[in-house]
């Protein structure tokens, strides 16, 4: 949905170009740019990432979601998890 609002990739007021027919969506369609905005995440009281380099993903049937640069990332406030995802199109996170 948020592909088709706005300044979203599909949207009225879309700022980006893609490399293929865009009057034929794949599933998993995928457009990666730029966030314009500052973006900061405080959680009990403490800053765990401030960024005016964050990244946005959009991906056909899902919200966008914000992919931030490492070193914007407070790490000595996270804690490692044995949790792990795979996404053919995206790759592994852990």
């Amino acid at each position: 949905m948020a592909l088709a609002l706005g300044k979203g990739p599909f949207g009225p007021k879309s700022t980006g170009d893609f490399n293929f027919d865009t009057s034929v969506l794949q599933a998993h369609t995928l457009y990666f740019e730029d966030s314009p905005k500052r973006v900061r995440a405080v959680f009990g009281g403490e800053t765990v990432v401030d960024s005016r380099r964050v990244k946005m993903l959009h991906e056909t049937g899902h919200l966008p979601v914000y992919y931030f640069p490492i070193e914007d990332i407070r790490h000595d406030l996270l804690e490692e998890s044995d949790h792990t995802t795979h996404c053919p199109f995206k790759g592994d996170a852990s």
